[in-house]
């Protein structure tokens, strides 16, 4: 799994490191949801049960591979996303 400089520094923040290595390899090698933003870039869902359900984002950069961000993402809507809609509510 390929990462910019960013996403390495930011993974040293104290608001961080919370999100397990494991977590993230597990969003990057099967996704629950995949949506192409309007930049390019591409963005991975998956739920982490250990986090009260809450959906793991990934940015990845617009090779598809490198990742850039990780967050929980606290206004994604995988209903929408399974319509292939944006996460946010309108």
């Amino acid at each position: 799994m390929q990462s910019t400089n960013y996403f390495k520094q930011k993974r040293l923040e104290p608001s961080q490191m919370h999100i397990k290595q494991r977590w993230i390899e597990n969003t990057y090698l099967s996704p629950e949801f995949r949506l192409l933003q309007s930049d390019g870039r591409v963005s991975l869902f998956s739920k982490v049960s250990e986090m009260n359900n809450q959906y793991l984002r990934l940015i990845l950069l617009k090779d598809g591979k490198t990742v850039r961000d990780a967050y929980f993402d606290k206004h994604f809507n995988p209903r929408m996303a399974a319509r292939g809609l944006r996460g946010r509510r309108l």
